[in-house]
């Protein structure tokens, strides 16, 4: 059996899914085990946000210095706001042994995941559609089709799926799903039953989850249509 010495995680979810709410959550409930590395945008910050947190929010001629000297990965423009994450020495003595979160999208984890051996990539999403616009800010025909996309993308790349519906449950389980990851890295055949079913029932190989984000997608696509359809009424 190998243990690893470290471990990339990708956090992974649509827009109000509440990742950046269970990344601080995870860093304050096991400090000595997880660390965050925020990633870079040229955008404004929203309210509540903090520069160094989620995110580095820097100038696009700040942004063009890291692009151009190659610092960046998972590089992305969005509404004409740039996206990009720093490139991470996973041997550095400040993240030996720990747990290194990365918020990030679908398309960028795969870059990731093709950089980074030691890496997983958990996709967050709310119990349901409801709840989910309920919880985004800006509910615009963009968002919905950069959530949309994500859910496309997100099978490429996550093996693991996550329904955020209490938030200590949810911080509980991912920190379950890594720690056992981390232990039995190539080796998941050696687990106990328990632990089997219980990553079992949070892949995406599970029926269950199958069903559930292929309900979540038909929803989505209806509440797209719905809002172009109002926006047409309102002109």
């Amino acid at each position: 059996m190998r243990i690893i010495n470290n471990i990339l995680v990708g956090i992974i979810g649509p827009s109000g899914g509440g990742k950046s709410t269970i990344i601080n959550r995870m860093l304050s409930t096991y400090p000595q085990e997880c660390c965050r590395i925020s990633t870079y945008t040229t955008r404004n910050p929203r309210l509540g946000e903090k520069n160094g947190e989620q995110y580095n929010f820097i100038t696009k001629q700040q942004y063009e210095k890291l692009y151009n000297s190659k610092n960046l990965i998972a590089c992305s423009k969005v509404n004409g706001e740039y996206y990009g994450a720093p490139k991470i020495n996973m041997n550095a003595e400040e993240l030996k042994n720990k747990i290194v979160l990365v918020d990030m999208g679908a398309k960028g984890a795969k870059e990731f995941k093709a950089t980074y051996k030691n890496s997983i990539f958990i996709y967050i999403i709310p119990p349901s559609r409801e709840i989910l616009s309920s919880q985004m800010k800006n509910r615009d025909s963009t968002r919905m089709d950069r959530n949309k996309n994500q859910l496309e993308n997100m099978k490429d790349v996550c093996k693991w799926l996550v329904i955020n519906d209490d938030m200590d449950k949810t911080t509980s389980e991912i920190m379950h799903i890594i720690r056992t990851i981390k232990q039995y890295y190539g080796n998941l055949n050696k687990i106990d039953k328990e632990t089997a079913k219980f990553l079992y029932h949070r892949t995406l190989y599970n029926m269950d989850n199958i069903m559930f984000l292929k309900k979540y997608y038909e929803e989505t696509i209806s509440k797209k249509a719905l809002v172009v359809e109002n926006k047409g009424e309102e002109k």
